[in-house]
């Protein structure tokens, strides 16, 4: 922006005006030496093989990890803080940064896992099947015959030998309604309703794995009525929440408890869309995720560069995979996994820095998109824990200093930072934000002159930052304090109107 400086709305000459630049502080690549072993190494392979920013694996191999946990383990701080394993990452990078083949790969192994068990799990569906069948069959045939045996008696009790037959029955009818949980069930763009239907068919385990921005979308308005989307599956699936549906005519099934991990690859403009999810920051959903800023590769990426990725180190990552997969978990006794002393002290610090700096006068201060930060990094310790570990010792032995170090390094030094810059570019009020987007509504409109009103319904909700004419005041006096507009008077209705500077649209974009 030039100076600013007084300038005559009725002067026939206009000031020079000057190119909007964004400066941000460089951000942090993903530190992957922080990560356990299996999945560094797959994550720095992934990202020679396809030659995309080691950012976007990073960030993808997280939640693909804790859907294999979700709904099977907790992690335990003090008593009364239990934090589930579900992780909610969002890599941003532009559609040429090659995300899609890096999803493919770490997603494969749990793609030929479900290939590999499907058939098998297909044979003791039917199995159950049969079983549940033959104890309806008994059902009806003693109901028949205490009925006949009370209707003899002129009593309408039944016997108590009848009475303890039928309750067994009933009993075994109910453990065979109930299919044992599967390997979890992923998706790329659900409906709210269609995600709770697959919940319900799992013990509440879910995941969401996408290199589009389709779910966005669904969020942000797709599929919503007057109040904005129904994002209670998704909210509930992050905390292990029940989903109950008790109005009339509902057709959802109940879900006890939900289990969501979600990993989307992005394009930068859907940040934007994100932004203006109705309630998105009021009820929390911007805390969930967890963001990076991928560095472009893009004029690096030479064709004899890209390098194999080690058949041993694919093994070693599906068998880490594989290892807590196949593994059911009890669905209605979730395993416990606590801190030792010096873990617990390490996080206590960790926890109660932030809590600092949230409070006024903190650099956090009303930074909700890292609300949720230090709760997030105990479900990342707990993560590390279990696949440095592996299934058997996981389980055993209670989360280490190292792990918890590690995760609170990650959150510090590369979260945080990627998150607020993701927050002021969502919610800056400043050139970089509604004068930027007032400018770049008038560029793509053309407009030499336009109405507040105008403007107003053009770009409302732009970012979530944009409810009313009253949020255009302040931005539209700067900009005519900058040189980039004048106040003018255009017969109608519709309130202040405003000039363009002409030379805006010899300006650079």
């Amino acid at each position: 922006m030039p100076a600013r400086e007084d300038v005559d709305p009725d002067a026939g000459d206009w000031p020079a005006i000057g190119v909007v630049e964004l400066s941000e502080p460089e951000l942090p690549a993903f530190p992957t030496g922080l990560l356990p072993l299996a999945l560094r190494d797959m994550t720095e392979q992934v990202s020679a093989a396809v030659q995309a920013p080691v950012d976007i694996p990073a960030m993808l191999v997280l939640p693909i990890c804790s859907s294999v946990l979700a709904g099977k383990v907790r992690f335990q701080g003090r008593p009364q803080h239990l934090e589930h394993p579900m992780l909610w990452t969002i890599p941003i990078a532009s559609s040429s940064e090659r995300k899609s083949p890096a999803f493919e790969l770490l997603r494969q192994p749990l793609t030929a896992l479900a290939n590999e068990l499907g058939e098998e799990a297909a044979v003791e569906a039917e199995i159950r099947r049969t079983q549940l069948a033959m104890v309806e069959a008994q059902v009806e045939e003693l109901k028949k015959a205490a009925t006949k045996a009370a209707v003899d008696r002129g009593d309408t009790r039944i016997e108590a030998k009848a009475q303890a037959e039928l309750s067994v029955l009933i009993a075994e009818r109910r453990r065979l309604e109930k299919a044992p949980p599967g390997l979890t069930e992923w998706s790329t763009s659900p409906t709210p309703e269609g995600l709770q239907r697959v919940m319900a068919t799992n013990w509440g385990r879910a995941a969401v794995f996408t290199d589009e921005g389709g779910l966005i979308g669904t969020l942000a308005g797709r599929y919503a009525g007057d109040h904005g989307a129904d994002m209670d599956p998704f909210l509930s699936g992050f905390v292990g929440g029940p989903l109950r549906s008790p109005r009339a005519g509902s057709d959802r099934p109940h879900v006890e408890a939900a289990y969501l991990s979600m990993g989307m690859a992005v394009q930068p403009k859907v940040i934007e869309d994100l932004a203006s999810v109705k309630g998105a920051e009021e009820r929390g959903l911007l805390a969930r995720f967890l963001f990076a800023v991928c560095r472009s590769m893009v004029g690096t990426r030479m064709y004899g560069d890209s390098q194999a990725i080690n058949p041993t180190t694919l093994e070693g990552y599906a068998r880490a995979l594989r290892d807590w997969a196949v593994w059911p978990g009890n669905p209605e006794d979730l395993a416990c996994i606590g801190l030792e002393p010096q873990a617990y002290a390490a996080y206590e610090k960790f926890h109660d820095d932030i809590e600092v700096r949230q409070g006024p006068g903190g650099d956090l201060h009303q930074q909700f998109i890292v609300s949720k930060i230090a709760g997030t990094t105990l479900r990342i310790a707990g993560l590390f824990h279990c696949f440095d570990l592996g299934r058997v010792h996981g389980l055993a032995d209670p989360i280490s200093e190292d792990a918890v170090l590690r995760a609170v390094q990650l959150s510090t030094e590369f979260f945080i930072p990627h998150a607020l810059s993701i927050a002021r570019q969502m919610r800056s009020t400043g050139p970089q934000g509604v004068e930027a987007r007032i400018l770049s509504w008038v560029r793509k409109k053309g407009c030499r002159e336009f109405r507040r009103r105008d403007l107003a319904n053009g770009i409302a909700g732009s970012r979530g930052s944009v409810k009313s004419l009253a949020d255009l005041i302040d931005p539209l006096a700067g900009l005519v304090e900058d040189g980039y507009l004048r106040p003018m008077e255009l017969e109608g209705r519709g309130g202040p109107a405003f000039k363009v500077n002409p030379r805006f649209f010899e300006a650079p974009s």
